[in-house]
C-alpha cells in the first residue's frame, strides 16, 4: 500500500469516526425508541448525517490532495482556482458570505496548509498513518502547531460563512458536537502517533 492510499484511507476513516461520534453523542428521546419503526427512520437519518459530514470533511481535503497531485508534489503552489471552485460550489445554495474575499483567502490558506501537510506525509517512510505522522513531525509541539493552524483557518471560514443550512455546503464549518468530536479524535490520534 502506498502513502497516498494510507493517508486518504485514514482521512476517510477519521471522517466516519467523527461523524458517528457526533451523531451518537446527541441523546435521543425515549419516546422515539417506543414507537415501532422509528428505530429504522432514526438509523437512516444517522447514516445520512454520517455521509453528509464525511462529504463536507473530505471535500477540502480532496481538493488539497488533487492540487498536490496536479502540482507534482509542490504543495505551496495552490492556485486561486481551488478557492474559487469552493465558493462556486457553495453559491449554488444561496448567499455564502458577507465578505467573499475573506472567505476565499481563508479557504485558499486551508488548502495550502493541507497540501503542505500531505506533501510531507507522502515523502515520509512508514506503513501506517501513525508511522507517517511520527516520521513527518519530530515532536508533539510541531504537530500541535499544524492542528492549531488548521483549526484557526476552519474558525475563520466559519465566521465568514452566513448560511442557514450549513450541512448543504461543502465547507469546513462544523456544529458544536462535530467540533468536540474533531478535537477529541485529533488529540487521540496525535497522542497515538507521536507518543508511542
Amino acid at each position: 500500500m502506498n502513502n497516498h492510499d494510507i493517508i486518504w484511507g485514514f482521512e476517510e476513516q477519521f471522517a466516519r469516526e467523527v461523524a458517528l461520534g457526533s451523531v451518537l453523542s446527541e441523546p435521543q428521546p425515549v419516546w422515539r425508541t417506543l414507537i415501532p419503526g422509528m428505530f429504522i427512520i432514526d438509523q437512516l437519518k444517522r447514516l445520512k448525517r454520517i455521509r453528509t459530514f464525511s462529504a463536507r470533511y473530505l471535500f477540502v481535503r480532496g481538493l488539497a490532495f488533487n492540487q498536490l497531485v496536479r502540482a507534482a508534489g509542490v504543495g505551496s503552489s495552490v492556485s486561486d482556482e481551488i478557492a474559487t471552485e469552493l465558493i462556486r460550489c457553495a453559491k449554488k445554495y444561496g448567499p455564502v458570505s458577507k465578505d467573499p474575499l475573506k472567505l476565499q483567502k481563508e479557504l485558499k490558506a486551508l488548502v495550502i496548509l493541507l497540501s503542505d501537510h500531505y506533501h510531507q506525509l507522502l515523502k515520509a517512510e512508514g506503513n501506517t498513518w501513525f508511522q507517517l505522522t511520527a516520521a513527518t513531525y519530530p515532536d508533539q509541539n510541531t504537530y500541535d502547531d499544524f492542528l492549531a493552524k488548521q483549526v484557526a483557518h476552519e474558525e475563520s471560514i466559519a465566521s465568514a460563512v452566513v448560511f442557514p443550512k450549513i450541512e448543504l455546503l461543502r465547507l469546513p464549518v462544523w456544529s458544536v458536537s462535530e467540533k468536540s468530536q474533531l478535537a477529541q479524535r485529533r488529540a487521540k490520534y496525535a497522542d497515538m502517533a507521536l507518543n508511542e
